[in-house]
């Protein structure tokens, strides 16, 4: 059996990992616990958010019930935000869970010199089957981003690298999926991962105390045929916050 060892920035972006489920149609989803001036969000995909939902904040918890202050989507970019209870957060989330503090106008942007990515949510083929029940795990795995001059053909003309990232998904894009240790994780099915986190991690301090890691998008949608994942930039999430609670973005 091999063992998978996290580095202290996998951790803690495991941490930061929300499980999300629509109780009527039976999907799941995932998203990202955010600290957003002062309040408490869930930062997701628009069609995992859109109507009622329950959200877990442990890696193994049963659904909680959250009380939902405010939801905000963006249907063009299909991103969201559900504003939760800070006081049901504190007492209700798992104890490994922790909130990602999200600067306002202050968003980390990622370096593409020797790039390394990771994705973090709950897909399908993390999940193990019961007679009674499904169970799903928190799944981290590192990821290929394509650079914007990068883009296959065709995506330039329909998508804004402004507010877009593509993650190769199939082998004609040579685009895999590994584990911590290196391992490939073969024709995963991405389903579960829509609103997980897309983080960028600095490879020089991630197995420090201190490492250093962002949060640079959410995954909203999966192009089987064209074997590519589609990633809306936090960005588009932290404006829409913005203006929704009127806050100001200082300049950087």
């Amino acid at each position: 059996m091999t063992v998978i060892r996290e580095s202290n920035a996998e951790k803690r972006i495991i941490s930061h990992t929300v499980f999300i489920t629509a109780p009527k149609s039976k999907t799941v989803g995932s998203g990202v616990l955010i600290k957003l001036a002062g309040r408490d969000f869930v930062f997701s995909a628009a069609h995992v958010i859109d109507g009622e939902v329950n959200i877990s904040l442990g890696l193994h918890l049963p659904q909680t019930p959250f009380t939902v202050l405010r939801k905000g989507i963006d249907q063009d970019r299909d991103v969201g935000y559900v504003e939760l209870k800070p006081s049901e957060v504190l007492f209700l989330r798992g104890e490994k869970n922790s909130e990602y503090p999200v600067s306002v106008g202050k968003t980390v942007k990622a370096a593409w010199r020797e790039p390394v990515f990771a994705i973090s949510g709950f897909p399908n083929f993390g999940a193990k089957q019961h007679p009674d029940r499904v169970e799903y795990s928190v799944t981290l795995l590192r990821v290929p981003i394509f650079p914007p001059d990068q883009w296959p053909d065709g995506f330039a003309e329909s998508l804004d690298p402004a507010t877009s990232l593509l993650i190769p998904f199939g082998p004609q894009h040579k685009g895999e999926f590994t584990n911590r240790n290196g391992l490939k994780i073969h024709d995963p099915d991405p389903r579960g991962f829509s609103g997980a986190g897309v983080w960028y991690l600095d490879k020089e301090s991630e197995d420090s105390d201190a490492p250093q890691y962002s949060l640079v998008g959410i995954q909203r949608a999966w192009d089987r045929r064209k074997k590519v994942l589609y990633v809306s930039k936090v960005e588009t999430l932290v404006n829409l916050i913005c203006r929704d609670y009127n806050i100001t973005v200082p300049k950087a």
